[in-house]
């Protein structure tokens, strides 16, 4: 499956998808050089990093407002499995606000991010610990952590294997991992094709469905203690993939109209979908929400 840079639209170049035969994992092949792959990241739309910009849209402060409120339901979830505070670490971190609220109710935290710009963000305005760079960077004796979280990054790692057997590392014994990819076998993504936000190339260079994801980390001695999925991205994915196709296209004023309504169509048959994903082998949901275990064997 070929597919665009929704950032880069004008040039009409597409990256190619595609799925392994053994194990159905879908990765970005060819991709960019990892050592020139920050340069995908440069653009003032980009969701993560937009806390650094100056001046906010209204769909960047909606998008700010419900970053908080996933927040505090990302505390909650860890609560759940770890309720005695500790150490935590949140690889990805970006300018830090999932950190400020888990140190804001007592935990000791680190973060880690590639981005220098929103690392320093993080750490001059939000006075966070942030380390720039990736895991490999962080040294040993700043662990161990009893909690490791990862929202939306495994996708962007050109390395996951060893990225993982790192985390095993840092991790106390019986300490978690909390993952949450987008769904690769999820209702939007089967509806959007190669429209589908979530892709996100070439930034997204591995993307997982459930049964994938869990062969990958049992292969690494984690355990899956909990299924579940980021219910706001449901209707995220499915609004963003709609506005990719408007771009796409040249969208009227009225077909844009139309979008609106399918999205919300869409993204509430997503949101079911994820609803019942605890009970399902393999997930339909817009996310994967995963929380592990370490383990011995």
């Amino acid at each position: 499956m070929k597919t665009p840079d929704r950032f880069d639209l004008s040039i009409g170049h597409y990256y190619n998808l595609v799925r392994c035969g053994d194990c159905q994992h879908i990765y970005l092949n060819p991709r960019p050089l990892e050592t020139v792959s920050g340069k995908y990241y440069e653009n003032s739309s980009y969701s993560p990093h937009i806390s650094t910009q100056s001046a906010l849209s209204l769909q960047d402060r909606l998008y700010m407002f419900l970053r908080q409120f996933n927040n505090k339901n990302k505390r909650r979830l860890i609560a759940k499995h770890a309720p005695n505070t500790g150490k935590l670490l949140d690889l990805g971190c970006g300018t830090g606000e999932f950190i400020m609220e888990m140190q804001s109710a007592g935990w000791e935290v680190q973060g880690v991010e590639r981005d220098e710009k929103a690392a320093e963000f993080g750490r001059t305005e939000n006075g966070l610990p942030i380390l720039t760079g990736t895991l490999q960077d962080l040294t040993k004796d700043a662990g161990p952590f009893n909690v490791v979280t990862m929202w939306h990054v495994l996708e962007h790692i050109y390395s996951p294997i060893t990225e993982i057997e790192h985390i095993y590392n840092f991790l106390v014994q019986d300490g978690f991992l909390v993952l949450a990819v987008p769904n690769a076998a999820s209702i939007d993504a089967k509806y959007y094709q190669n429209n589908w936000i979530a892709w996100d190339t070439p930034r997204h260079v591995n993307h997982f469905h459930l049964k994938s994801l869990q062969k990958f980390l049992e292969m690494h001695k984690f355990k899956l203690v909990q299924k579940s999925n980021l219910s706001l991205d449901s209707l995220f994915n499915a609004l963003m993939s709609e506005q990719l196709i408007a771009q796409r296209k040249g969208a009227s004023s009225l077909e844009k109209a139309g979008m609106m309504v399918r999205a919300a169509i869409v993204g509430k048959v997503s949101l079911l979908a994820g609803l019942l994903s605890p009970l399902l082998q393999q997930s339909r949901g817009a996310s994967l929400l995963t929380v592990w275990q370490k383990s011995e064997n």
